[in-house]
C-alpha cells in the first residue's frame, strides 16, 4: 500500500465565504455580555440554600459554555459549507460517479 497515506489537500470552490469565520466572533459577544441578574430570595434556611445556588451556578456555567460552542460549531459548519471544500482528484482516482435513484415501481 505505498500510495495510501498520500497528503490530502482540501481547496474552496468559493473561498471568499471564509471571510464570514469572522462572524464567530457574534456568539462569544452574546455570551460575554448575556450578564442575568439573578434575585436574591431570602429564607430561614440560608445554608441550605447556598449549597443549592453554587450548585446550580456551576451547572448553568457549562450550560452556558456548551450553548458557546455549539453556536460557534453552527456557524463554522455554515461559513464552510457555503465555502464548498473539495479535494481534488488524483491522475489515478479521475472517476466520475453520478448517484441516481431508481423510481420504476417494477419488482
Amino acid at each position: 500500500m505505498p500510495g495510501f497515506f498520500l497528503p490530502l489537500t482540501m481547496l474552496f470552490v468559493s473561498p471568499l465565504f471564509l471571510v464570514a469565520l469572522s462572524a464567530l466572533v457574534i456568539p462569544v459577544l452574546i455570551h460575554l455580555f448575556n450578564f442575568r441578574k439573578y434575585k436574591k430570595v431570602y429564607f430561614t434556611n440560608v445554608r441550605f440554600l447556598q449549597e443549592i445556588q453554587q450548585e446550580t451556578k456551576k451547572q448553568s456555567r457549562l450550560r452556558q459554555w456548551l450553548i458557546l460552542l455549539a453556536r460557534l460549531l453552527a456557524v463554522a459548519s455554515l461559513v464552510f459549507a457555503f465555502a464548498r471544500p473539495y479535494i481534488p482528484a488524483s491522475n489515478q482516482q479521475k472517476k466520475d460517479y453520478q448517484p441516481t435513484c431508481d423510481q420504476c415501481l417494477s419488482r
